[in-house]
């Protein structure tokens, strides 16, 4: 089995590896998207362009620590080739997450000594720039412990120190530290109940935060609202760092709701707890944000009537839309990442562009005339509707009564869904907290995450029992954590590999 690292699990590696953020994976090729996650198996290859960057990233990190020899390199007071040797048997395995072979380490030092012949500190430049940019410092690989499962005759257990890659990527997105390593050397991570142990202690390490995070940045797309950008003639309220704002008041508001909520899935749609620079409070009507620069952000309580919940947030709702809502845009949003349903695509001989906007008449009624087109209804009659129940909160996400003078209902409906009817944001909101299907989307979207793969027919009772714990506890974030490092495709790895 073999897994590439994606962007961000290189970056966060790398700075584990040299105690710095380099943010080297800027200059990488695009994400590959696969449902909406960037870290998923079958879509991470390693095109010629992403060769070129992950050569010249490598050569940055080697002048990182040959530049820092008496950081990295303890003994190279004494610069020969012992001291080499040990550099490389040490940080190998670090940069591995693994030991390396007998055979490895006298590649490795063949290496070395082309470099020495300059200077030592170019030896260990050749040695780190050759470790990085090597299959097994890109690829998570597994091979397993080779001896079948007593119960599960199909299974292995994968190595302690696979183990340990495992549960650092899923915790952290980032490599091992000494203590899993560690743990690896003495095989303490075999047993189900010495997993558990270990990731209870990653998940008081402020890198769980971080992890969860790019969860919730994917799974919600709040890393979108920062580009936001508005008509400055229909909104000329609108500044260019709302969006910044926006996406940022998403982020920390979902960060609360992660760790500091006994109910996060629940919270997430319906609390009014939230956090605001003086623009955003000033947006939102709310007080308590005193912070004089757009980068003061405090914590506020918004309107329950307004503006509980995700759904109720500017930056979800400014999200789609230059010069109108969209929507269709909205519903699609809410049918695929948050309902797990994929609407059919538009027939090809439709126009798939924005109607005009008018000042004769509503959205709701420019939508409903074009989706009379026999050719449109299928589709829109699983978007429009959805879209409808968000009209009262204009593209920008302020909140209306009414639309060109004519009244804007809120009136909305879910069709094929547990949610059925609901008026407005906050509604809908307080329908999703206890939605079965959106329980289960979000079960399927943390597995997505977590195990970098879609759930497959016979691995969804693995989804069905993450459901079980957000239908339980109400979406307690580390309770889903914890249940992810006991389910067999986090315990065990077929024998055969898939």
């Amino acid at each position: 089995m073999m897994h590439r690292l994606t962007g961000t699990e290189y970056d966060n590696t790398v700075r584990d590896l040299v105690g710095t953020n380099l943010s080297l994976a800027r200059t990488f090729p695009s994400k590959e998207l696969a449902r909406g996650f960037d870290n998923n198996a079958f879509t991470l290859t390693f095109p010629a362009q992403l060769a070129e960057s992950a050569y010249t990233a490598s050569q940055q990190v080697a002048k990182r620590i040959s530049s820092n020899l008496a950081t990295f390199v303890p003994c190279a007071s004494t610069p020969d080739q012992a001291c080499a040797r040990q550099f490389i048997t040490s940080f190998g395995q670090e940069a591995l997450r693994r030991p390396l072979a007998a055979d490895e380490i006298e590649k490795l030092v063949a290496v070395f000594d082309i470099g020495n012949r300059r200077t030592f500190a170019r030896g260990i430049e050749l040695v780190v720039s050759s470790l990085t940019i090597s299959a097994p410092f890109w690829y998570r690989m597994e091979f397993g412990d080779g001896q079948a499962v007593p119960s599960k005759p199909d299974m292995m257990r994968p190595t302690s120190f696979e183990m340990a890659t495992r549960l650092s990527y899923l915790a952290w997105n980032s490599t091992p530290d000494s203590g899993l390593l560690s743990a690896a050397q003495q095989d303490e991570l075999k047993t189900p109940e010495q997993i558990q142990a270990a990731f209870a202690r990653l998940l008081t390490d402020p890198r769980a935060h971080e992890a969860v995070a790019n969860f919730n940045d994917q799974w919600l797309q709040i890393s979108r609202v920062a580009a936001v950008n508005k008509d400055p003639m229909l909104f000329p309220t609108w500044k260019s760092t709302m969006g910044e704002a926006m996406g940022r008041e998403l982020a920390m508001f979902s960060e609360q709701i992660a760790w500091n909520s006994p109910r996060g899935f629940e919270d997430l749609f319906t609390s009014s707890a939230s956090f605001a620079n003086a623009d955003l409070a000033a947006f939102y009507g709310a007080t308590g944000a005193t912070g004089a620069t757009d980068t003061d952000f405090t914590a506020v309580t918004l309107d329950s009537a307004k503006r509980a919940g995700f759904f109720a947030r500017a930056g979800f709702l400014a999200l789609e839309g230059f010069n109108q809502t969209s929507p269709v845009r909205r519903a699609a949003f809410i049918r695929r990442r948050l309902l797990c349903q994929d609407p059919p695509p538009p027939p090809p001989n439709v126009r798939n562009t924005p109607i005009p906007p008018s000042a004769s008449n509503t959205t709701k009624d420019r939508a409903i005339a074009h989706s009379s087109n026999p050719a449109c209804l299928g589709c829109h009659a699983l978007l429009d509707p959805v879209g409808f129940g968000l009209e009262n909160y204009d593209a920008i996400g302020a909140y209306r009564t009414t639309e060109n003078g004519l009244a804007v209902d809120g009136v909305g409906t879910i069709l094929q869904s547990d949610i059925g009817d609901f008026k407005g944001a906050v509604e809908l909101g307080q329908k999703f907290s206890v939605s079965v299907q959106a329980q289960e989307c979000m079960a399927q979207q943390l597995y997505r995450f977590a195990y970098g793969r879609s759930p497959s027919e016979q691995r969804y009772a693995s989804v069905t029992r993450l459901a079980s714990v957000i239908k339980a506890t109400g979406g307690n974030y580390p309770e889903l954590l914890r249940t992810l490092v006991t389910l067999d495709e986090f315990l065990y790895r077929p024998k055969t590999p898939s």
